[in-house]
C-alpha cells in the first residue's frame, strides 16, 4: 500500500518561534500580573497558547531558565506601565487655555499660576490613567525586583540595559514637555539648583512611582492634592523666570 501524503505545513523560522512563544507569555503576564512568581509559568501553556511546535520550542530553550531568561529581557524593553493618553488632549487644552488667558502672562505671579495650572492639568490624569494600570505596575515592580535578584550574568546585564532603555525613552518625553513649558512661559533652571532637565524628569518620575506605589499598598483613592503639592514644590525649586526674557506685547503676540 502506498504511504498516504499530506500537506507539508509552512515551517516557522527560529526567529518567528522566538518571537511568537515570547510574546504569548509576555501578554500572560501583562494580563494577570507576576503574582506567583516567572517560576509557576508552565511551559506546555506558552507552546499550546502561542501554536508553536514543541520540537521548535524546546530547540531554542532546552531548559526552562533559558526561557525565564529570554522573557525578562523582553519584558524589561518597555518596562515602566505609562498611558499616554493625554498627548492630543494636553496640546488642545495647552492651546485654548493660553489663547484665552494670555492677559495673565504679562504678570509674573499670575504667569506662574497659569504655568502650574497647564501643567497640572495635563499631569495629573495621566498620572490617574497610569496608575490604573494595577497589574501592569505590579507587574513592573515584581520584574525590578526579579531583574536585581538575579545571579551576575550576560541575562541579567541585558535586563538591565533594557529596564534602563525603556526609562531613558520615558525621561526624554517629560525633558522634551519642560522644554517646551520654559520656553512658552519664558523659564529657565535654577543656577543655585544645579538641576538639568534629566534631574527635573527624575525627580518627576520618582514622585510618580512613589505615589503609585503607594496606592498600590492602600485601597484609599489617589490624593490629588498630594500630587499637586508634590509636582508643584519641584518645578517651583527647579526653574525660575528667565532674566533675559522680556514681556512685551510682541512676545505676547509671538505666543
Amino acid at each position: 500500500s502506498s504511504r498516504r501524503l499530506s500537506p507539508r505545513r509552512n515551517r516557522r523560522t527560529e526567529a518567528e518561534t522566538r518571537q511568537l512563544a515570547l510574546q504569548t507569555a509576555v501578554e500572560e503576564i501583562r494580563e494577570h500580573g507576576l503574582a506567583v512568581g516567572l517560576e509557576s509559568l508552565n511551559m506546555e501553556d506558552v507552546i499550546r497558547e502561542s501554536g508553536v511546535s514543541r520540537t521548535a520550542f524546546y530547540r531554542l530553550w532546552p531548559v526552562k531558565d533559558q526561557f525565564i531568561g529570554d522573557l525578562v529581557v523582553e519584558l524589561a524593553k518597555d518596562a515602566i506601565p505609562t498611558q499616554n493618553t493625554r498627548g492630543k488632549d494636553a496640546t488642545e487644552l495647552l492651546r485654548s487655555t493660553l489663547l484665552s488667558r494670555l492677559d495673565e502672562m504679562s504678570g509674573a505671579e499670575s504667569r506662574w499660576q497659569l504655568a502650574l495650572d497647564l501643567i497640572l492639568g495635563a499631569s495629573v490624569p495621566d498620572l490617574d490613567q497610569s496608575a490604573s494600570l494595577t497589574s501592569q505596575w505590579r507587574t513592573y515592580f515584581a520584574l525590578v525586583a526579579a531583574v536585581m535578584s538575579m545571579p551576575e550574568g550576560e541575562v541579567k546585564d541585558s535586563a538591565l540595559e533594557q529596564i534602563n532603555n525603556s526609562e531613558k525613552a520615558y525621561r526624554q518625553r517629560l525633558v522634551s514637555n519642560f522644554d517646551l513649558m520654559a520656553t512658552l512661559f519664558g523659564l529657565c533652571l535654577r543656577e543655585s539648583s544645579k538641576a538639568t532637565l534629566e534631574d527635573v524628569a527624575d525627580l518627576v518620575i520618582a514622585t510618580a512611582r512613589g505615589l503609585v506605589l503607594r496606592d498600590q499598598l492602600s485601597s484609599a483613592p489617589p490624593d490629588h492634592g498630594l500630587v499637586r503639592l508634590s509636582y508643584v514644590a519641584i518645578l517651583s525649586q527647579c526653574f525660575q523666570d528667565d532674566p533675559e526674557v522680556v514681556w512685551d506685547l510682541q512676545r505676547i503676540d509671538e505666543l
